[in-house]
């Protein structure tokens, strides 16, 4: 009976080796199944001998016991646990010899008959009247007319003699008796006995007979019920369903301990489809519906199970079933996706498709629904859509709808209900909270006046900017809507999107009334011009802000965001000490937030230091985050610990010193850091990676860690911290080392359950790991593998390839996935995939695995004409590959990041006017080619017409786009629709450049000129439009003044400051330089001449760069690269906070470099040998001034703790990255020793290594070399120091990040390799392409492949650095 007993949590060894105390059998993996729309069965997706096949060697888990015996027998286990043992094995052996008589006999034909099984094996006569089950057998009837009631009175009497060894076996469990042995014996196992406990536990020790009977299951027909392991799965549910019927406790039945320490728990057995599709339907068919719900409520299941069962009871039952459901989700909430897949799947059996569902069903169906995927919902007729809406509305509303199904149903409604103009209030109504989902022009198609009438009833709706701008926008059109005080308390939360005009237009009782005030300051958000306007007003009406009271400022609150520094730095410092709550609320800036944060410091209670203690933090909670990295340093280190929980929710907000002091002061507080890595949040990154070697597991946390949610697996501390990836690394093979074997152990005892514990950590595998993982079911393990965030592109190609050697190698192994398949691989491994093996993904399942790829980030680190490839098929997927389909709004959001990959026939379309927020997200970062451009340039022109007529929605409804277009077109937009929606433009380029590394990898230089110039174009018509709208501006009468910028205009434009002309800029005021200096100080794209006004423009606001504060310096951030060395030579550089600043900046010399890290050491009074961590993480690209001797003089712990920051640094020459390669190996040890972890965390160091010591590389440290690293190592030394063999093991990152001069020093051989990783293998190369680089085609078969004869380079480079391979033919 102690077979579905685990104890999970009692001991750290017992879960990771997995010796638990589990005699059963596991079940055997599930095959795949699909659905049939068109049938009501549910059948299944292999034939048997496909099934075969695809499983042929893949068993179900041995008995633990087996294992535990093999260790008894060689004597590493003793005494009275390896008796006990080996007399469990010997009834083991007992039962399997007597259940394989029953399964030769026994034809099951209703749960009865697994009653009466589950009765002789679980209790002895006397405990439980058999005969009332078994009939002819048990209360001491005559057995001789009943062979099966002989056999269950065997097999009770085999239990009741087990019984007693249980006995046994529960006391030593409760004694600590069998952890304490295991554990002891397992650490002093040494030599041989190592191995053997390796064998014993990989194995289970002489297992022949076993083997043979695992595999039996294969050999039988699908209509028979299966062998011994699920005689064995089913006897446990009985035994379950018997106790629970008894009311009996199972934890109590056995006398398990139960304390905070040594936790036992019941573990539901699982059973899968591979089981349950050998029942026939008829028999499922005949159970009650009380014997469905004990199933359910016993058993775990996967979704294809889950269907089955639920597909072939009764229809009466099923909706009894789904109304009973409906209490334990009010109870408990959703049933977890695999039951909800199941129910939706079962719904085809019972009502047919989904087009013929009615009414009734609906209802019936419930909050369920939440389980429908889209082929269901675009199904639906009229009548089941109306009907099915308000339970899509709760779900939605309670956050329990996914976004992507919610997209379809708004899709759904406009489809169903037609054309926008016949919508009537009702429709509206319908949809509800789903008005969030409309577009902008959908909004801007809102009758005006119904639209006022609908405001009590979307006041309060969660709109993004752009939605409640056109909104706000549409009433304001109304002939009857004056902006009285009455209609501006309508809006409601709108009034949080008012523009600039609007706010103007506001009564001054909004104002000077206190209700009015106050709705409007609670309502408004960011920092958009329409807050810096109330706050404008708030200002005049409350008066100069140096007499602003404390109540005053906490008034303000939210609004301060809108505040120019000039007024922040006028109120008192007492009122902001004493207002700092409500401040806290608002979304400063930077700027806005540091003037906050040194006014509270300077009014702190303790007048004499201003040394911040720990209530101060906790009470500044988000402006915690300007305080400079000083002021942290200053603190006691206990203060920092006391609240650290406020300064890790705000770690977003800082820089990396700030971060690196806070780490510090928490590795000197008392009790030290490791049992506070957790509160970290993501500053835990910033721990040095040499730290956790001197951690053990037990300080970092492996006990259970707390969680909210009861229902989630249990997962160790370390699991649920936010480690990088080094660190993961790191701990998964300390992991390995302290649990696992002195790290001689592989991988293939960890399974599933194992690395759901480990949460975070689990992501820290090698490929190597990746291999050794046990795969009794490949889909259960990629599910919970895939809950993890974190995964590389080199890890899930790995996951990728231990799919395919599970299911098979052929091309069209994917062609029977079923739903529940794809789901648990999701996006992040399909993505692997070869293009030609995603083809044969089944209509019914390709859809969610497309829509999974597109929601990816990294989709643009893979090759561009592999995702080339992916959108094809995704639209193919879609039927949308016509070129006579339009792509709409849903189509787009489907293909998420995927609609960047879109050809230019598809991309002229697409459907400009049914974009989402979303879409327009992503298409502003697209790495669009020219001729891309092009197209879409084309198509929002044929679609939209002339750009002089576009209003402010539809120029708002395509703004992404508006950098495609022609400069005509971009100069006949309209000046004043413009304005209405130019800081909402400008806001969604905000991230314009943030994939230009990735653009200038892709794209040819023709493409980034014209997508730069498409930049510059916007920016200078937004500019334009806001000089042209200026009240100033207006007034000019004379045009050659030049226009002076506004605080105002230059935070809207952002990026796009490099519109304004020199003279322009020169022009500003010194109030707005001042205000807004660090705006334009953070804009890369300036000019040298725009970058020297500014210089200019601060020597005449601050002074020379000797009278410059370390703020001042702090704001400049890119101008100051226009600094002479000279100059740099007399800079304040006394804060690290401020050097960093600058410092982070590209563009500086050699020579600027040495000055400015020279001027450091004298302003600060520091020498080189105690340069610390923070100081040189705040130098940043200034150490790579220091000469290579300077460099050697650094302190090596030093070093060690900032290593992955130096590690980013691109501009060190290779004589510095040699002296650093010196700390490197003082830290690390010996280069031929590293790990990957440590080759990632000293990054470009790796550049400066010879080719000696680059082949010295452990083949698995090469996975932690970094692209940047890559690109920066010499050709010559690429060449020689990489093999063939090791370039074959880059992932496609590290490939496409070869250069061309690295790439002319390879060998065809090296070339291939090169190649392969690139494409996931040799087979996976293009014929056309292997043959160009073995030089095939030419006849000159000279014998210099060294230097590379016979290899055409320029089609080989052209592929490997812009990865277009479905072009590379005509650069032959």
């Amino acid at each position: 009976m102690m077979g579905s007993m685990k104890l999970k949590f009692g001991s750290i060894v017992c879960i990771y080796i997995g010796l638990c105390f589990d005699t059963t059998f596991a079940p055997g993996p599930e095959p795949t199944a699909s659905w049939d729309d068109h049938d009501i069965g549910y059948h299944d997706g292999h034939n048997e001998s496909a099934h075969m096949e695809r499983h042929h060697n893949v068993s179900g888990a041995l008995p633990e016991y087996n294992s535990m015996q093999c260790l008894a027998q060689n004597r590493l286990l003793t005494g009275e646990i390896a008796e006990v043992v080996n007399r469990v094995m010997e009834a083991e052996h007992r039962f399997v010899a007597i259940e394989q008589s029953i399964g030769q006999m026994m034809n099951f034909t209703n749960v009865t008959d697994l009653h009466a099984l589950a009765c002789g094996l679980s209790f002895t006569q006397e405990e439980f009247n058999c005969s009332e089950v078994i009939p002819g057998g048990g209360g001491g009837g005559s057995n001789d007319s009943n062979p099966i009631a002989e056999l269950m009175n065997e097999l009770g009497a085999a239990m009741a003699s087990l019984n007693e060894t249980l006995a046994d076996v529960h006391r030593l469990a409760a004694s600590g008796e069998f952890e304490r042995q295991m554990q002891e014996n397992f650490f002093k196992a040494r030599g041989h006995e190592l191995e053997m406990w390796k064998h014993c536990l990989q194995s289970g020790g002489d297992h022949g007979h076993w083997d043979e009977y695992e595999q039996a299951q294969y050999s039988l027909p699908p209509d028979r019920f299966l062998e011994t392991t699920s005689y064995k799965t089913l006897l446990r549910l009985g035994f379950i369903r018997i106790l629970e019927s008894r009311n009996i406790d199972p934890v109590e039945y056995f006398n398990l301990p139960d304390t905070s320490d040594d936790v036992w728990i019941w573990e539901r057995p699982y059973i899968g489809f591979d089981l349950l599709r050998r029942v026939e339907p008829r028999r499922v068919a005949n159970l009650s519906w009380s014997e469905v719900m004990d199933l359910l409520q016993t058993v775990e299941m996967d979704r294809d199970a889950y269907a089955f069962l639920l597909s072939h009871i009764d229809t009466s039952k099923f909706e009894t079933l789904l109304l009973t459901g409906r209490e334990l989700v009010l109870e408990d909430g959703m049933p977890p996706p695999s039951v909800l897949g199941g129910i939706i799947d079962a719904t085809t059996a019972h009502w047919g498709p989904p087009g013929e569902w009615t009414p009734e069903d609906i209802d019936a169906l419930w909050l369920f629904a939440v389980g429908l995927d889209k082929h269901h919902i675009l199904q639906l007729s009229t009548e089941a859509f109306i009907t099915i809406l308000p339970n899509f509305k709760t779900l939605y509303h309670e956050g329990q709808l996914d976004p992507f199904i919610a997209g379809i149903i708004v899709d759904v409604a406009k489809r169903q209900w037609g054309p926008q103009s016949r919508w009537t209030m009702y429709h509206y109504e319908g949809l509800g909270p789903f008005m969030r989902l409309l577009t902008v022009n959908d909004l801007a198609r809102i009758d005006m006046y119904m639209l006022h009438s609908m405001l009590p009833h979307i006041n309060d709706m969660a709109f993004d900017r752009r939605q409640g701008q056109a909104i706000v926008n549409n009433i304001a059109r109304a002939s009857n809507w004056t902006w009285s005080a009455e209609q501006f308390e309508s809006l409601g939360g709108l009034s949080a999107y008012l523009t600039v005009r609007q706010v103007k237009r506001l009564p001054r009782a909004v104002f000077s009334d206190p209700e009015m005030k106050r709705t409007i300051m609670e309502n408004q958000h960011g920092r958009g011009r329409g807050v810096k306007e109330v706050a404008k007003m708030i200002v005049e009406d409350m008066g100069d802000p140096s007499t602003w009271s404390q109540e005053d400022v906490a008034q303000i609150g939210k609004v301060a965001s809108g505040l120019e520094v000039k007024d922040l730095e006028k109120i008192p410092m007492a009122s902001i000490r004493d207002a700092v709550a409500d401040l806290s609320e608002a979304e400063l800036s930077p700027r806005q937030r540091a003037v906050i944060a040194k006014k509270y410091r300077a009014a702190s209670t303790n007048a004499t230091s201003k040394r911040l203690r720990a209530d101060d933090i906790q009470e500044m909670k988000s402006l915690a985050a300007g305080l400079g990295s000083e002021v942290f340093a200053e603190m006691s280190p206990d203060d920092v610990k006391e609240a650290i929980e406020v300064l890790s929710e705000n770690a977003a907000e800082m820089k990396p010193t700030q971060k690196r002091e806070i780490v510090r002061q928490m590795r000197r507080a008392s009790g030290g850091i490791a049992g506070s890595l957790k509160d970290l949040g993501s500053m835990v990154k910033e721990v040095p990676l040499k730290d956790l070697n001197d951690m053990s597991l037990e300080d970092i946390g492996t006990d259970i860690a707390e969680t909210d949610d009861s229902s989630e697996d249990p997962v160790l501390t370390m699991g649920t911290i936010q480690w990088n990836k080094g660190q993961s690394t790191k701990l998964f093979r300390k992991v390995k080392n302290e649990l696992l074997s002195g790290g001689n152990q592989s991988s293939t005892v960890i399974t599933s359950s194992t690395l759901s514990m480990l949460g975070t950590v689990m992501v820290g595998m090698t490929c190597d790991d990746i291999g050794n993982l046990e795969t009794h079911d490949i889909f259960r393990l990629t599910d919970v593998m895939m809950k993890q965030a974190g995964w590389t592109l080199r890890q899930t190609r790995c996951i990728s390839q231990k799919v395919r050697d599970f299911v098979g190698t052929e091309a069209d192994f994917m062609a029977n996935f079923s739903t529940a398949e794809v789901s648990s691989l999701t996006g992040s491994i399909m993505k692997e995939f070869m293009p030609e093996e995603l083809s044969h993904l089944p209509l019914s399942t390709c859809d969610i695995a497309f829509a999974d790829i597109g929601q990816q980030r990294d989709m643009e680190e893979i090759r561009r004409d592999k995702r080339h490839d992916i959108a094809a098929l995704a639209l193919k997927c879609m039927e949308k590959d016509s070129s006579s389909t339009t792509i709409t709004g849903d189509d787009m959001e489907s293909l998420g990041y995927l609609c960047c990959e879109l050809m230019p026939e598809a991309l002229s379309r697409i459907d400009v006017t049914d974009l989402r927020t979303n879409t327009l997200e992503i298409t502003s970062q697209c790495c669009y080619d020219r001729f891309q451009m092009v197209a879409i340039g084309e198509k929002i022109v044929a679609q939209l017409g002339s750009t002089n007529l576009w209003d402010s929605s539809t120029l708002e409804s395509v703004s992404p786009f508006l950098l495609y277009l022609s400069p005509n077109y971009i100069q006949t937009i309209d000046q004043d629709e413009l304005s209405l929606v130019a800081e909402a433009v400008m806001d969604l380029y905000s991230r314009f450049d943030e994939k230009l590394p990735l653009c200038e990898r892709d794209l040819e230089p023709e493409d980034l000129e014209e997508r730069q110039a498409g930049f510059v174009r916007v920016a200078l018509k937004v500019k334009d439009t806001m000089v042209a709208t200026a009240e100033s501006a207006r007034r000019r009468r004379r045009r050659d003044v030049t226009y002076e910028p506004s605080c105002d205009e230059i935070e809207v434009l952002e990026g796009g400051n490099i519109a304004w002309t020199v003279e322009e800029l020169s022009a500003m005021s010194g109030d707005t330089f001042s205000n807004c200096v660090y705006v334009l100080g953070t804009v890369a794209d300036l000019s040298t001449d725009q970058l020297d006004a500014l210089k200019d423009k601060s020597a005449e606001v601050w002074g020379e760069p000797s009278d410059l504060s370390n703020d001042e310096i702090s704001q400049l951030g890119v101008i100051a690269t226009r600094f002479t060395p000279d100059e740099l030579s007399q800079l304040n550089l006394t804060n690290i906070d401020s050097v960093y600043a600058i410092a982070q900046h590209d563009g500086w010399s050699s020579e600027q470099m040495e000055a400015a890290v020279n001027q450091y050491l004298s302003a600060s009074e520091t020498d080189l040998s105690s340069l610390d961590s923070v100081e040189l993480t705040g130098l940043n690209q200034f150490v790579c001034g220091l000469t290579g001797n300077q460099i050697g003089q650094l302190s090596s712990s030093a070093y060690g703790d900032s290593a992955s920051a130096l590690g980013t640094l691109e501009v060190c020459a290779m004589e510095q990255l040699t002296a650093f390669k010196a700390h490197a190996v003082e830290n690390f040890g010996e280069i031929t020793a590293w790990q990957p972890e440590e080759v990632a965390e000293v990054g470009v160091v790796v550049a400066g290594f010879t080719a000696e010591e680059l082949s010295s590389l452990n083949i698995s440290a090469i996975a932690g070399i970094t692209p940047l690293a890559i690109t920066l190592i010499p050709p010559t030394t690429f060449g020689n120091g990489f093999t063939a063999n090791v370039l074959e093991s880059f992932d496609e990152a590290q490939s496409l990040a070869v250069t061309t001069d690295q790439l002319a020093t390879l060998d065809s051989d090296q070339l291939l390799a090169l190649t392969a990783a690139a494409y996931g293998g040799v087979g996976e190369i293009p014929d056309d392409l292997r043959s160009d680089i073995l030089g095939e085609e030419e006849e000159d078969d000279d014998d210099d492949s060294a230097s590379g004869a016979g290899i055409n380079q320029p089609v080989v480079l052209s592929f490997l650095l812009v990865a277009v391979i479905a072009e590379f033919l005509p650069f032959l």
